[in-house]
């Protein structure tokens, strides 16, 4: 079926589930919010723990499983991190989930576009029962996102959302649903986002996904080892542990500048866009920032009294397959002298949303047109 994005598909997804008071959702600290808030309005969420490299500890999972027996109703991950481009064996994890009768989700909104996703037949132990994932993050239109899974799951009950489309036939008291995926699809569909969506799989797919991991991948160890030779820039997660198993996304922080500066300047005195904030994975950033109790607490009574002063955050370069070595050299090139010489212009920090703004400065990107 083809909700608007991965958040939807998800809270669609949590909806469907026949939950019991004392069901279990297994989870990891890396995932997005939209992996995190829906299920927590369903069952209780519990962690698998992170390894001392800062990757999935998966031996955890099957004492986990042990300890709850049948409580556990799904085992849900990221395909990718959008935070440290952290791939996970989400196959090893089906496989133990399924010994012990529960399913798995991936969220792979962050793992789409840059390699392959292989669901598998029901009959292999290895296979994926639900996948998600945005075409934005595929390079379409905003809008459109997938959800698979298998039809009984939705064969049943009311749909997350009621209306038209959804139905089959409906008197004064009664509705009689439509089968799915039709059942989950109420209102007008969004025809040229799924279209647009399909497009771009299309292509992608003719470019060659292996094609693709292996040109990122090796833009990813080229960025890497250059930012690792920064003074004072500090890489978020162990890219040295993950290195085997990671997509083209880096976030790190510079000692003594603001991470939503070094955005600022990237972008108005480079002409290099970046993200800066928590990417929507606050518990995860946390972790990464040794962000401790008492300061979390501090900033969110902040944050009510619309002071965003404090937030933590990093800065997040994410690698596509159009991206060049000479791409990756000009940031090094930039970064480097962010955190030798900080900015050139004069910026004002926004004290809500923390943001910078420059002042006085003469935006020239005529070097951006000669590649």
């Amino acid at each position: 079926m083809a909700p608007k994005n991965t958040t939807e598909s998800i809270n669609v997804l949590a909806h469907r589930f026949l939950w019991e008071p004392d069901d279990i959702v297994l989870t990891t600290v890396m995932e997005h919010h939209a992996n995190l808030l829906p299920w927590r309005q369903k069952a209780r969420v519990e962690y698998l723990p992170l390894d001392a490299r800062g990757v999935v500890d998966v031996t955890q999972l099957a004492a986990r499983l042990e300890q709850y027996q049948s409580r556990v109703k799904l085992v849900t991950l990221l395909g990718a991190s959008n935070v440290t481009g952290y791939t996970p064996p989400i196959h090893a994890v089906a496989r133990i989930a399924h010994q012990y009768h529960a399913e798995i989700m991936v969220d792979a909104a962050q793992l789409a576009p840059h390699a392959p996703i292989h669901m598998l037949s029901p009959d292999d132990p290895e296979h994926l029962d639900y996948v998600v994932l945005s075409g934005h993050k595929m390079y379409a239109p905003f809008g459109a996102g997938l959800l698979v899974g298998p039809r009984h799951r939705f064969s049943q009950g009311a749909p997350f959302i009621e209306g038209g489309g959804a139905v089959k036939f409906v008197t004064r008291d009664t509705v009689e649903w439509d089968d799915p995926p039709a059942r989950e699809e109420a209102g007008s569909p969004n025809v040229i986002g799924a279209v647009a969506m399909a497009t771009a799989a299309k292509t992608l797919m003719a470019m060659g996904m292996d094609n693709l991991e292996t040109h990122e991948r090796m833009l990813d160890h080229y960025l890497v080892e250059k930012l690792r030779a920064i003074p004072g820039l500090r890489i978020l997660g162990n890219p040295e542990a993950m290195h085997a198993d990671r997509i083209g996304v880096v976030s790190f922080v510079i000692e003594r500048v603001p991470a939503m500066l070094v955005a600022a300047i990237l972008g108005y005195e480079w002409g290099i866009g970046v993200r800066a904030g928590c990417f929507c994975a606050h518990p995860y950033l946390r972790q990464l920032l040794h962000i401790s109790d008492r300061d979390a607490d501090r900033i969110r009574q902040e944050l009510r009294d619309d002071d965003g002063r404090h937030v933590p955050a990093a800065v997040r370069i994410s690698l596509g397959f159009y991206n060049t070595i000479p791409e990756v050299d000009r940031v090094v090139v930039a970064l480097t002298r962010i955190a030798r010489q900080g900015n050139r212009g004069d910026y004002v920090r926004n004290a809500q949303t923390s943001e910078y703004e420059p002042r006085g400065i003469v935006e020239d990107y005529d070097w951006a047109f000669q590649f």
